[in-house]
C-alpha cells in the first residue's frame, strides 16, 4: 500500500482519512479535534481514498467499484463499477463530478457524485504497455492531472487532461 495513495487531508485540513491494512483495508476518519480515529464501516478492502470538496463526503474505490460514504458514516453507495484498483484512484472535481480510471488503465471516466451513466472524459490508445492512473482535481473543474505509465512503467510523467477540450499535454 506504499506504492498507492491509503490516505487523503480532508480540504480544510481539519480530517484525516487513512487506510488501515491491519483491519482489511478498512478506513478510518481522524479529526483534529479527537483523540481517536473512528472506522468507517463498510469500506473493507478500500484504497485510493479522496475527500469531496465540501468535506463532507470520501470516495475510494473498493472491490473495483467507485464508492462514497459519509465522513460521519452510514452507507456506503456505488458510484461506479469496473474501476481500476492500485494504480488507478479518482479524483472528486468541484463540480459535483468524480474522473477515475478503468480497469484497462487507458481511459480516465467522469460520473455525478449523485450515480448515474458515465461518460467518457479521456481514452488513451497510444499507451503500448502502460496505463493512466492517480487523478487529481484541479480547481474549477477545469481538469485533472494525472500519472502516465510507460513501457511496462519504466518511464512514468504528469500529464493534464482539459475536460473542457479532452486535450491531454
Amino acid at each position: 500500500s506504499l506504492l498507492f495513495p491509503s490516505l487523503a487531508l480532508s480540504p480544510d485540513g481539519s480530517a484525516l482519512v487513512f487506510k488501515d491494512d491491519r483491519q482489511n483495508g478498512l478506513l478510518w476518519v481522524k479529526r483534529r479535534d479527537q483523540l481517536n480515529a473512528i472506522p468507517l464501516a463498510g469500506t473493507e478492502r478500500s484504497q485510493n481514498p479522496v475527500f469531496s470538496p465540501d468535506g463532507e463526503w470520501v470516495a475510494y474505490i473498493a472491490d473495483s467499484k467507485l464508492k462514497k460514504v459519509r465522513v460521519t458514516g452510514g452507507p456506503t453507495i456505488t458510484l461506479a463499477d469496473s474501476v481500476a484498483i492500485g494504480f488507478g484512484g479518482a479524483a472528486w472535481l468541484d463540480d459535483g463530478t468524480l474522473v477515475y480510471v478503468t480497469p484497462n488503465l487507458l481511459e480516465l471516466r467522469r460520473v455525478s457524485a449523485t450515480g448515474g451513466p458515465s461518460t467518457v472524459a479521456m481514452r488513451d490508445t497510444a499507451l503500448a504497455g502502460g496505463g493512466v492512473g492517480i487523478p487529481v482535481a484541479l480547481p474549477g473543474a477545469r481538469g485533472v492531472l494525472f500519472q502516465d505509465c510507460a513501457s511496462g512503467c519504466v518511464t512514468m510523467s504528469v500529464h493534464v487532461l482539459d475536460l473542457r477540450t479532452g486535450k491531454q499535454r
